[in-house]
């Protein structure tokens, strides 16, 4: 049986933690290869779940925890950048 795929929100602290861990910027791709890899869902699963990662960044660049640098590269604004992510979940979920 195939596991429930959060919501965009929740999959929003992967996106940033994903970036967090590349040194603060990462494409597309590096992005949802290690977000996908922390999630820990079946291979089965990825085309959607990468999908939902495309949201969560479109949302949290709305919400101005990232910006887009280039078509698929992706920079956690500098006043975010340090904050962990208990402290990021504060702006997402408010």
């Amino acid at each position: 049986m195939m596991q429930k795929i959060p919501r965009y929100k929740f999959l929003m602290l992967y996106v940033v933690d994903a970036l967090q861990a590349l040194g603060g910027t990462g494409t597309n791709s590096a992005i949802d290869e290690y977000a996908f890899k922390q999630l820990g869902f079946p291979l089965e699963s990825k085309e959607k779940v990468v999908n939902r990662f495309m949201w969560a960044r479109s949302y949290l660049k709305d919400i101005g925890i990232i910006q887009n640098l280039d078509r698929g590269h992706w920079a956690i604004n500098s006043e975010y950048l340090n904050l962990s992510i208990d402290e990021i979940k504060e702006y997402i979920f408010k």
